[in-house]
This record gives structure tokens, sequence and C-alpha cells, in this order.
């Protein structure tokens, strides 16, 4: 097999070339006080589909809680894996984080981008179903994660290829956000028409769901079918089904008997509800409307096919999005892992409320207006969707740049170089600034130099992680930093020497004026960071600026020698 062309300037690199990835772990339950904390602590259930920015988290833990568990601290702008359970959600964290033990976090180098990594990791998705191993819980190994090869183009290219994703992945994003608005008017016409049966419970009678509706589960993936005729059928999998509406951007294939479609097939009408997932969206529902001809479903949506003079359809999908319906496949779910599932005979035990079907049809009337819009606003995120998967295998083969890099090829290394530089000329910004607020001391230590670059990069509005910080002796800590100040004094740009009073290296700026000429080339963003870090910090003494970082980042007190 032919290996795939490569573009100029990409190079080959396996994913384990691009940053470091950290695991995560679950705290003591029995130990209360490890969950009142303010660090957000993200597993499986907090990565959304189709989401790929995470602000937060539905726990939160305490510093000690990671000191006495395997989690970790994970910097803002990493990418965050699923890798045990839900395989294939990915995002970003755009705060510190812990992460349980599901989940691993990538946290990029200077290399790479972290939106660009994102994007790389999601591409892999393939890759990551096709390691996964396991029988009850599907996981894929780390070494088999970290050997999965990507191309990387240079880090211009990775800029113009992250800003033509995002615009994409926007357009998606807000279509979906336009579909959810317009289910959550269903849900308010529900209310209206039939009244609110979380609050009205003799409004009407109520009968179990089995008594209204044949339910039943569908194919199971998997199935060893060798010396069968097979044939393939599009099925709908967890994933297509949300709460009130269908994803239908991918759908997959299936090899199966030729007697499974009969016996598995759709038809318009049915209701579809998954079995399991996320706990705030268990028993979603939504109606089939024969979008796919002959398509069938997994064994872990179940297909619910109402007696039409009972029961309609509509009003069952609108019923099923009601606290009211959550809160019952809540309180009889089995849960594992952060996730919830629920049998065939809890859903047929659901008891429904069942209006006369007259009035049932005046809200289907009422709504077809409202199914229309919706069945709109669905194709238009199928469009978005498979736009943006499309962009996405083009923009990172390097089909989409491939014109834009050849016409701009000497302003790309030009920018290259200046990425490659980047780090070098912040510290060189760092310790500028830092030497002219302090006057007449002109001088600076490493240590200081080094919790300033650590909060530039928590703290700052750019993207780029410079440098691995990681706990140490006095908090924070980057070895690169060490590498960087060294080519600095070999061009004359800084001088080091250890001071005798305190055994302390100190800094000093031999020539300012050489070091302003080269600092034009920081990128007005990052001199903006430079100057907000030392406005805040600048000045405040050794021991005072240790303390405000400690209070601030507790997690990387961890190894501190002088951690009381």
């Amino acid at each position: 097999m032919s290996k795939p062309h490569i573009p100029k300037n990409w190079r080959e690199v396996r994913l384990r070339d691009l940053g470091v990835l950290q695991g995560g772990g679950t705290p003591s339950r029995s130990v209360a006080a490890y969950y009142t904390g303010q660090i957000p602590w993200v597993t499986v259930k907090d990565l959304k589909e189709g989401e790929f920015y995470i602000d937060g988290a539905s726990e939160h833990i305490t510093p000690k809680a990671i000191d006495q568990s395997a989690t970790h601290l994970i910097d803002p702008n990493s990418v965050i894996i699923a890798t045990r359970v839900g395989l294939g959600k990915v995002a970003i964290n755009r705060v510190p984080v812990a992460i349980n033990q599901d989940l691993k976090a990538m946290t990029p180098n200077r290399r790479v981008l972290p939106e660009f990594l994102l994007f790389l990791v999601y591409k892999s998705t393939f890759d990551i179903l096709r390691y996964s191993v396991g029988t009850t819980v599907k996981g894929i190994r780390q070494d088999d994660f970290l050997g999965i090869r990507v191309t990387l183009p240079p880090p211009p290219v990775q800029e113009r290829i992250v800003q033509m994703l995002q615009k994409s992945d926007e357009i998606r994003r807000k279509r979906k956000r336009a579909l959810e608005t317009s289910n959550s008017i269903l849900s308010s016409s529900f209310i209206s028409m039939f009244g609110d049966p979380k609050q009205n419970r003799d409004s009407f009678k109520r009968f179990p769901l089995g008594q209204l509706a044949d339910i039943r589960s569908g194919v199971t993936k998997g199935r060893d079918l060798r010396g069968y005729k097979t044939i393939q059928a599009p099925y709908l999998r967890v994933a297509n089904v949300q709460d009130g509406f269908l994803d239908l951007s991918e759908i997959k294939m299936i090899t199966v008997l030729p007697n499974d479609i009969d016996k598995y097939r759709l038809e318009d009408g049915d209701i579809l509800m998954t079995e399991g997932g996320d706990p705030d969206k268990l028993g979603r529902g939504c109606v089939w409307r024969n979008q796919i001809k002959a398509c069938i479903h997994q064994n872990h949506v179940f297909r619910v096919r109402t007696d039409r003079e009972q029961l309609a359809p509509e009003y069952l999908a609108a019923l099923l999005r009601t606290q009211y319906a959550k809160e019952y496949f809540l309180s009889c779910a089995k849960r594992s892992s952060n996730l919830a599932s629920v049998n065939s005979t809890q859903v047929k035990a659901f008891p429904v409320p069942r209006p006369p079907i007259e009035l049932q049809a005046k809200f289907v009337s009422a709504v077809e207006q409202w199914v229309e819009a919706s069945d709109r606003l669905s194709n238009a995120l199928k469009d978005s969707s498979n736009l943006f998967a499309s962009l996405m295998d083009s923009a990172l083969s390097g089909t989409v740049t491939a014109s834009w890099e050849k016409a701009n090829g000497e302003a790309i290394d030009a920018q290259t170089h200046l990425y490659n530089r980047l780090p070098q000329l912040l510290l060189l910004a760092l310790v500028q600034h830092a030497i002219r607020r302090r006057g007449a001391q002109a001088f600076l230590t490493i240590t200081l130099l080094m919790k300033y670059a650590f909060l530039l990069q928590m703290e700052g509005s750019g993207r780029r992680r410079f440098y691995e910080f990681v706990p140490y002796h006095y908090g924070p800590f980057a070895k690169e930093i060490y590498a960087d100040l060294d080519s600095l004094k070999k061009e004359g740009l800084i001088a080091l020497q250890e001071h005798s009073d305190d055994n302390k290296m100190r800094i000093a700026m031999p020539d300012p004026a050489q070091a302003d000429a080269l600092l034009i080339n920081l990128p007005e963003d990052l001199r903006d960071d430079v100057a907000t870090v030392l406005e805040n910090y600048g000045s405040l003494d050794h021991k005072t600026l240790l303390k405000t970082v400690y209070a601030k980042y507790p997690a990387y007190t961890k190894k501190s020698r002088i951690k009381a």
C-alpha cells in the first residue's frame, strides 16, 4: 500500500511527538471534603458531542484530592480525549481542570497549536476506534494512541487551517443551537396544552407505555456472521439520537443478515429512544420520518411503535422531553462510570398520561409548522456537519492550503522562523520589562522569571504553549527556560551570574538597544500579555510572588520545599 502524499514542509509525526499525555483518576468518594474545591473535575459526561470547548465541569475537587489520587491538574489549552468510555469525544479545556480515569489529556508542545492538535485528534477518531480493546467497556491503550500517525504543517499553515475549521465549526454549532431552541419552543407548547405531567398527576389517566406501543431493541453490533450470507445496511447509533432531534450528519453501515432488515427496519412515525448515555440525556427520544431508506437501529436504541388509535407519536416524543419523563428514567436507571442506562422492562413500565386522541391530534396539528421548521433546521445541521467533516479532511491533508502555501512560501518560512523564536523573545521581553520596572536594581532572578513566564502562559490571551511547566521545588518549573536563556546569553542579549549574597542566578541586560531591535518582531498580543503580567505581579518581591502563585495554582505546590 503506497504512502499518502505529504505536502512540502509538512512532516509525518506520531501523536507522542506533539505533547505530553496525562491520565486521570477518581479521588476517594469516602472523603467528602475532596469534592468541595474549586478545581473542575471533568468526566466523560462533561464532553458534549460536537462541542469542542470545556469551561468547567459538573463536579469540583480540592488540590488535596489531586495530591491523594491518580488525577492531575491539566493546564488550559490541553486536548482532553475520551479513551475508555465515549471513545472519540475530544475537547479543549479553557481553564485548569482535573480529569477522571476514562479520560486522558495531551498538553501540546511548541510544535503544534492546541486547536490544531484538537482537530488532528478528532480526525483520528477512526484510528482510536480501530485500536480499541475490551469486551464490556472499550478502551484504547496509551501506546496505541500515542503511536497514531498524523501530518504536521508549519505553524503559520496550522494557524490558517485552524481559522478555516473554526469558522466552519461555528456555523455548525449555531445551527445546532437553533435546533435546540426550536425544541424548547415545542416543549413549552406541550405544557401549555396538556399541563405539566410532573405537577398535574390527575389530569389524564396513566398507562404503562408497553400497553400503548410495541417496544423493541435493535441489531447487535459485532456478531460473528462468518459463513452466512450478509448485506450492508445503514443503521442509527446512540450518537444519532439527540434530545428531541436526530443528528444524521454521520450515518454508518453495519453488516447484517438479510432478514435483519425486515426485523429492525424503521417505519415512519417510530419513536427512537436511547438505552443509555449521560444521565441528563437518558430516555431522550424523537420521531423517525423515513429520512433514510431501509434504515435499521442498533441495540442501544429502542424503537417504540405506538398504537396510533391511542397514542400519537408526536405527543409521546414531546412527553419524553419533559422533566417528568427525565426524572422517571433517571430514578430507575442503572449507573456506572458516570453513565446511566435503562432496559426494555423499565421503558415499557413508563407511566404515560394519555389525553383523548382527539386532543392529541390537535396538538399534532398545532405543531406541524414547528415540525417543518425543525426538519429544515435538521437538514441544515446535517449539511453544515458534512461540510465541516469534508473541509477537515481536505485541510488536514494539505489540499485546501496547497495554492496558498505555494504563493506565500517565503512569508511562511519567515513566519515559521518567528514562531520558533517566540519563546526566547518572550523571555527577553519579560526580562526587559521587569528590569525597567526595577530601575536601579537592574537585574532579575531566574525564579522570578520562571513565575512570570508561568503566569503569562496560564493567564495570557495567547493559545500557543511555550513551556511545559511541572510542580517542582519552588512551584511551577520548566526546564526549557534554562536552554532558552543559554541561547540568549550566547547572543549577548542577556548576562547570567550567580550572586554571592544569596547564591541566586541573576539576569541582567547588557545591551537594551539590541533587545529593543529584536522585540519589534514580538506579536502585539504577546506584548500586551507581558505588560499585563508585569503590571499585575511585577511589583511583588520574591516571597510574595511565590505565595501568590501558590495560592492561585495550589496543584503546582505538590513537590515544593516551602509548601508549608
